[in-house]
């Protein structure tokens, strides 16, 4: 039988004859976890009370908690779509522009995509084969997969572009199960 558990006063849970650090008993909730909670109540009393329904029958009440929940919804939201971050200040967009290029200076293509969108590299797997990305400069396809984004010069490229597999095979045809990496130069924009 295992040992009683002790909460003492000072919110840490004591575990009599052990030398382990005590642990909170409970954390303080977090801003997205009051929001739920307190989304999920007042739902809960606009759909038990019902104090409405004798003046303004059943629509009014109904029209209330949907208007409720689609702001509550979207202030949830809009907040955790700020942290799309992959790295300190990058995000996961599809796109990696000039600016961003330059502002690195990287010798190559692939040292600026490695550096700015790691992502951009993943290996997909389908069917336990491994899809690497299919790499286009200036809408030509090069041969050599990621290696050839070694002989592009990162200071004649305008922007690099992310494809995933369903864009990449409606854009270029079958055959983009790890998707596309289109490069676009300063020449070919």
């Amino acid at each position: 039988m295992a040992p009683p558990v002790d909460c003492s006063t000072s919110g840490e849970i004591a575990v009599p004859g052990t030398s382990e650090v005590p642990t909170p008993c409970w954390r303080e909730p977090v801003r997205n976890q009051w929001r739920a909670w307190l989304s999920g109540w007042l739902g809960w009393m606009l759909d038990a009370l019902d104090l409405s329904t004798f003046r303004f029958g059943r629509r009014a009440p109904l029209m209330i908690a949907i208007a409720w929940f689609a702001v509550a919804g979207a202030a949830c939201v809009s907040h955790s779509a700020n942290r799309l971050a992959v790295g300190p200040g990058r995000l996961t967009s599809p796109l990696l522009t000039e600016t961003e290029i330059s502002s690195l200076d990287p010798p190559t293509a692939l040292d600026a995509i490695r550096r700015l969108r790691p992502h951009y590299l993943r290996t997909t797997r389908v069917n336990g084969e491994a899809c690497d990305p299919r790499v286009y400069l200036d809408g030509l396809r090069l041969v050599g997969g990621i290696d050839a984004l070694r002989d592009i010069p990162a200071t004649t490229v305008h922007e690099i572009r992310r494809l995933d597999a369903l864009d990449a095979t409606t854009r270029y045809g079958t055959g983009h199960q790890g998707g596309a990496i289109v490069i676009t130069t300063k020449r070919g924009h």
